[in-house]
């Protein structure tokens, strides 16, 4: 698992990177499910690994184990240190570790949707564009670019007024 290649965003697709988004976030949100689900079972395992252990050792404490007595923290030791107990614990805590990686991928992706709307909304209010040199420019230049964005303020109000009275 990767996931790390499909977080970067190339600034230079932002489109494919939003068609993809909910692609990616949908695909690491299942392998999550499905790693808590698998975490999951390896508890129910483990629990079951311990009680026929449990029983085991408490049956045949003294042919089996070569114990003289029989107490609860005798028992929990003995099964603690039985090879399949060990072997149990070791595929729940990878479980557990690999559920707790893919919830982390799972809110970084959260993450890159809202990256993706700020690297949109860099782009749309010109912060990519090349810079313009106005040193040459003449004062009837300067005042009708001003007049012109006035103008697309005025334009935008307007839009946004009518927009929100459809709503």
């Amino acid at each position: 698992m990767n996931y790390k290649e499909d977080l970067t965003i190339n600034l230079n697709k932002l489109e494919e990177e939003w068609a993809m988004q909910p692609i990616l976030f949908g695909k690491y949100s299942r392998e999550w499910k499905d790693a808590v689900q698998e975490e999951d079972k390896a508890k129910a395992k483990l629990k079951l690994v311990y009680a026929t252990l449990d029983l085991d050792v408490r049956k045949n404490y003294k042919e089996k184990y070569g114990l003289e007595k029989v107490t609860d923290k005798i028992v929990d030791a003995t099964v603690i240190t039985q090879e399949e107990h060990i072997k149990a614990t070791r595929f729940y805590i990878e479980c557990k570790h690999e559920a707790s990686i893919l919830e982390i991928a799972n809110k970084e992706f959260d993450q890159r949707k809202y990256a993706l709307q700020n690297e949109v909304d860099l782009w749309t209010k010109g912060y990519f564009s090349t810079p313009v040199d106005n040193t040459n420019m003449k004062k009837e230049d300067v005042k009708v670019t001003k007049q012109e964005m006035v103008n697309d303020r005025k334009r935008s109000r307007r839009t946004r007024k009518t927009t929100e009275g459809e709503k």
